[in-house]
């Protein structure tokens, strides 16, 4: 339960009050942030602050 509400509370930060449509149309970027929280099924980061900052360095990237 603790992971999907930090799930929910990284996607509200990252795309600032997250809607339905945020999820649809940039599914990409959903899928980073959960592919940043996990590893193998077990949660790999914890910290909001770190999750936020790696997708921004991968929007960077891009």
């Amino acid at each position: 339960m603790e992971s999907i509400h930090l799930f929910v509370e990284v996607l509200d930060k990252f795309f600032g009050n997250v809607t339905e449509l945020d999820l649809v149309f940039s599914f990409f970027k959903v899928y980073a942030v959960i592919d940043e929280m996990f590893l193998a099924g077990e949660i790999e980061e914890t910290s909001r602050e770190n999750i936020i900052h790696r997708i921004d360095m991968l929007e960077k990237m891009e």
